[in-house]
């Protein structure tokens, strides 16, 4: 992230987490220009107040993902009456937001991206600086503040935050996996979710049925780095939607036939739950419709953020244009923009070491998923043992089971997956890699491991495809994958919701996929049992799809 980015994400935290640090220690961070959260601090607060650490643990795999076995994550000391006089107030204030805001979320959404486009037009065409920052300070933050509380209270609903969790949960364990998968489809409960938005609306321009200009009112704020504002969004690119839409046929994807199955399997499950379970039907078919709402209403909002994000985009490149000082804006925090626009140009001193340090950060790979212990990326980097999975300060680093290439090593972020050069033929299928089951189904295919979306626009139909997490930057490309393996994410992740939707087996938050697979391999995915199998050694180069 640039610096201007990171500063508008720290409010963004705030807003829809509430507690940004407890005694002392913060509950998310940036390493290296990297956003990370600390899932200490999370796990330390509910011991605390009485939980267990496994507890704790299972919560926090539920949401964020799982934590790799032998992994164990500090907890903090945390004294309860300290952090009870430190927390109240906070707690408290975040309460009534979060209340204020359930209540305004149905007329929010209605008026949301018509308020979002007027505002950008606006900052767009401000004439003076003293008019950008009045417009800044008086109306377009106040609406980000607004929508990221609305993101909080979409995100929760009024049964708390792990109702989405505990529903699904529930319904795996009367009728299954399969089931519960079948009846937690947003498709089945009326509009489709904001996630498949991209993809429905590619499918809707194709079809003549929607114009290119309302697909780029409608979806061109989304893209795989919504939140770093120094990029151009997709509806600033004249050609984006052109390859979108090439892509599109070429893929030669029915989107509709898939949710119509998905509808039938929705149906269906829903008779077999009626027939298993007739005296929890009246409960259940509520606690459906209310999972409907939460999720819908989740996406919607996520949106919004990302359109906020833009708005906010718009406000510095005007502000770079108005003051004569252009992109170096975005190597500012949130207060020295205001400050430049204000006519005080003291915080531009800083700007040449911040893009040195901008510019170093962004050249090294992707960092682990995981970390542990104090890290200094450029270190890391430069071992070439390091693992992009797990970094653990407190022992040597160990190569997981299939280890990659060596020259894998040596890419930069952003670059090629280089493919698999020589065979092992001493290699043995590993262990399963195991995470959470995403979206049911059983298929084998071949691997596409991938670490950018750019990346995976070399993914061919029916391939696997093999990725840290995704966005909804990423959904136009799922229809061509036969399954989807992620190290990152759980069952409410982007990718299980996606998969879900467009009935695509998936297995999410597996840890170290990345690592223990290469472009090329032959997998079996069983999206039910959350497991990804290895079954033939890796092929030169990759191969053609076949059984998918």
């Amino acid at each position: 992230m640039t610096p201007a980015t990171w500063s508008f994400v720290q409010v963004f935290m705030l807003r829809t987490m509430g507690i940004p640090s407890c005694q002392g220690h913060p509950t998310w961070g940036n390493i290296g220009g990297r956003f990370y959260l600390n899932l200490s601090t999370s796990l330390s607060l509910g011991t605390a107040f009485g939980r267990t650490v496994d507890q704790m643990a299972d919560t926090v795999s539920a949401v964020f993902g799982r934590i790799p076995p032998g992994t164990p994550v500090p907890v903090i000391p945390l004294r309860r009456w300290a952090t009870l006089r430190e927390l109240v107030p906070l707690v408290t204030a975040f309460r009534l937001r979060l209340r204020i805001a359930h209540r305004r979320l149905p007329s929010y959404l209605d008026t949301a991206a018509d308020r979002c486009a007027a505002l950008r037009a606006r900052a767009r065409t401000a004439p003076t600086p003293d008019a950008l920052l009045r417009l800044w300070r008086t109306e377009l933050w106040p609406y980000c503040l607004e929508t990221f509380d609305m993101m909080s209270a979409a995100a929760r609903g009024r049964g708390g935050g792990n109702r989405l969790v505990k529903v699904r949960q529930r319904l795996a364990e009367q009728v299954g996996e399969a089931d519960a998968n079948a009846l937690t489809t947003g498709i089945a409960h009326g509009a489709p979710l904001a996630s498949l938005g991209p993809l429905l609306g590619l499918a809707s321009v194709a079809n003549g049925d929607t114009s290119p200009e309302d697909h780029i009112r409608q979806w061109g704020h989304r893209c795989p780095d919504e939140f770093e504002i120094s990029l151009p969004r997709p509806a600033e690119d004249p050609t984006w939607l052109d390859h979108q839409l090439a892509a599109f046929r070429d893929s030669r994807t029915d989107v509709h036939a898939m949710l119509t199955q998905r509808r039938a399997e929705h149906e269906q499950a829903w008779a077999r739950y009626q027939r298993k379970h007739p005296r929890h039907v009246t409960w259940t078919r509520r606690e459906l419709r209310s999972w409907a709402r939460l999720v819908h209403d989740r996406e919607a909002t996520r949106s919004e953020v990302n359109r906020a994000f833009w708005a906010i985009r718009e406000v510095v490149l005007r502000a770079g244009e108005l003051t004569g000082h252009g992109h170096d804006l975005f190597l500012l925090d949130r207060h020295e923009i205001e400050r430049v626009l204000a006519g005080d140009d003291r915080p531009l001193a800083a700007v040449p070491a911040r893009r040195d340090a901008y510019e170093r950060y962004r050249a090294l790979p992707n960092y682990p998923t995981l970390i542990r212990g104090p890290f200094d990326p450029e270190r890391w980097a430069a071992d070439p043992r390091r693992r992009t999975d797990l970094y653990d300060a407190a022992t040597a680093p160990a190569p997981p089971e299939h280890p990659e290439p060596a020259n894998h090593h040596s890419r930069t972020a952003g670059a090629p997956r280089p493919a698999a050069t020589t065979p092992e033929p001493e290699r043995k299928p590993p262990n399963p890699i195991t995470g959470f089951p995403g979206a049911v189904g059983t298929v084998e295919g071949v691997a596409r491991v991938v670490t950018s979306v750019d990346d995976a626009q070399d993914l061919r139909a029916g391939e696997v495809l093999v990725t840290t997490a995704t966005n909804v930057g990423w959904t136009p490309l799922f229809p061509r994958a036969a399954a989807v393996v992620t190290d990152v994410g759980a069952p409410l992740s982007h990718a299980a919701i996606v998969a879900r939707e467009l009935g695509i087996p998936a297995v999410v938050g597996c840890g170290n996929a990345t690592m223990r697979i290469r472009t090329g391999d032959r997998l079996r995915v069983h999206g039910e049992r959350g497991e990804v199998h290895l079954i033939d050694p890796p092929t030169e180069g990759g191969a053609p799809p076949t059984g998918a």
